[in-house]
């Protein structure tokens, strides 16, 4: 009776101690009332052969009446027109896409990083694939070598990487915030 007894605590112990992913929650959202549910998937947009951008997500669950897919912990790297990848990727836990307009809607702990030049932090983001930009009316905050930005509203193209802050702007511009190589 007592090996039983150590034996149920040892094993909760490693089991409450396990690393974990994303709650079973989580992941099963976007799958309630999807005609098509997938798990640990990757999907390439592309136009006339060329790569528009790649969503790679944990789970995603699709309703064909409305033509959207809902995703759980998206990653989405982006193409130039020329299908070549640009270092500007975009992670965020939750996420929607509409097919027939090509526009991903995300939202909570929302980041998008431009290669080794900036970290974009928000709550919320729209991305427009017919003119490749970014927007949100969410507070922002912008760390690059040297600056941290901060501001409410923003646009950004996310080709050339322009951003523009829209309202209520706060810049530190100190060069030794930073060490080389951050973000």
């Amino acid at each position: 009776m007592a090996i039983v007894a150590l034996l149920l605590v040892v094993g909760g112990l490693v089991l409450k101690n396990l690393p974990r992913g994303p709650a079973l929650e989580e992941i099963r959202a976007p799958l309630q009332d999807a005609d098509l549910a997938l798990q640990a998937f990757e999907y390439t947009e592309t136009r006339a052969g060329r790569r528009q951008w790649t969503i790679e997500g944990d789970a995603a669950g699709y309703r064909q009446d409305v033509e959207e897919a809902l995703i759980e912990n998206l990653r989405v790297f982006f193409f130039d027109d020329a299908g070549e990848e640009i270092e500007v990727t975009l992670t965020a836990r939750h996420g929607r896409i509409d097919l027939a307009a090509r526009e991903l809607r995300v939202w909570e702990d929302v980041v998008v990083r431009g290669g080794n030049d900036y970290i974009l932090q928000t709550q919320s983001l729209e991305y427009r694939d017919a003119n490749k930009t970014a927007a949100t009316s969410e507070p922002v905050r912008i760390l690059s070598p040297g600056a941290d930005v901060r501001g409410r509203g923003m646009r950004m193209d996310v080709v050339t990487r322009q951003v523009e802050i829209l309202s209520e702007v706060h810049a530190l511009i100190a060069p030794q915030l930073f060490d080389e190589g951050t973000p």
